[in-house]
């Protein structure tokens, strides 16, 4: 646990708030206020400490933060799911396999795995100049369920066009549908008859 504590401060390059390293790709400018990014200048590990200089600093790193902690907690809950059906391979459990392990996969990929791929689009797209246009993943998974996973009006997809962002979102969750009777009554009805 320590270790990933470690990692985690290295990766987010603080330690209690604050920058672990002084070295930024940013530099500013005689009277200026405004920082110039260098050219060709790579910042390899965690944050670029220019960040903590700026107006938005708590907004950027909670964000930052809190999605990464998102993608991190997914696939750690990945892992304990694949250890679950790594149990029914080995006490050769068909039924924990079939009923419990694989919908709970699939569930956990449709569901998640989704909005981790989400976040990490919306980080590798560039909304410079349209950053009111830049979608809410947040917005994008409650439209999933409440409105058949429609775009919201003004801002763009994550997943293709606005109609393939939507009929992807439909599929998914039709998929978690099935995948949550198919968890909670085959075992019962089988343990039980």
């Amino acid at each position: 646990m320590g270790f990933f504590a470690t990692y985690c401060g290295f990766m987010y390059n603080d330690f209690m708030s604050i920058p672990l390293t002084g070295h930024t790709c940013y530099e500013y400018p005689a009277n200026s206020k405004t920082p110039v990014r260098i050219p060709g200048c790579l910042h390899l590990i965690g944050v670029d400490p220019a960040w903590y200089l700026s107006v938005n600093e708590i907004a950027f790193m909670n964000s930052m933060k809190m999605k990464i902690a998102v993608i991190i907690g997914v696939l750690h809950m990945t892992l304990g799911v694949f250890v679950k059906g790594a149990n029914a391979v080995f006490f050769k459990s068909k039924i924990d396999f079939m009923f419990e392990f694989l919908p709970q996969l699939i569930l956990l990929l449709a569901l998640f795995g989704y909005m981790d791929l989400m976040i990490i689009v919306k980080w590798l797209t560039d909304f410079s100049g349209r950053e009111n246009e830049a979608p809410s993943i947040i917005s994008n998974m409650i439209a999933m369920a409440l409105s058949g996973g429609a775009v919201t009006p003004g801002t763009d997809s994550l997943i293709g066009s606005p109609s393939t962002q939507q009929i992807t979102s439909v599929i998914l969750i039709l998929i978690v549908l099935v995948c949550i009777p198919t968890m909670l009554l085959p075992k019962p009805f089988y343990l039980f008859k």
